[in-house]
């Protein structure tokens, strides 16, 4: 069974794009199969019977979705939901969800494999990627309650 990358060229890139504007509908986005009808100029995306509420979450932004479509593929098309048998494989799923939303400790491991001498770092000091947490770049004003004598 081909991958989805290979069925359809620009399939990781739209991914990619619509996970910076929504990352939900990329998500759903994520565990079908697409194909792409160029004759009736229609992507069509197949899930797995157990699917349906991606189905239906992607349903209700169709129109969203096309925009984008036809922003990605430079022509207009029209989104067709199908549900059957041949849906993304989990290995497919996986490789798709490295490249449009790696974790942390993915892209230590890419940037590692790019440089041997950070890679010996990280593993002398047998580190591993931490998720920056929130309001991390929030720094207080200064004359705030910690800055008062008491």
């Amino acid at each position: 069974m081909p991958s989805a990358a290979e069925t359809v060229p620009g399939w990781t890139s739209f991914l990619q794009t619509l996970m910076q504007s929504h990352p939900g509908l990329a998500s759903c986005l994520m565990e079908g199969l697409p194909s792409l009808e160029d004759q009736n100029n229609r992507l069509v995306v197949a899930f797995a019977a157990d699917k349906v509420f991606q189905m239906e979450r992607l349903a209700q932004d169709r129109g969203t979705l096309e925009r984008h479509m036809a922003t990605c593929w430079g022509r207009p098309l029209q989104l067709r939901l199908i549900t059957a048998g041949t849906a993304q494989r989990s290995g497919e799923q996986e490789a798709i969800r490295r490249a449009v939303a790696p974790t942390e400790q993915e892209v230590l491991e890419e940037v590692c494999r790019e440089d041997r001498s950070l890679s010996r770092l990280v593993e002398l000091l047998q580190g591993e990627a931490v998720a920056e947490p929130e309001g991390a770049g929030w720094q207080p004003e200064a004359g705030g309650p910690q800055d008062r004598d008491v």
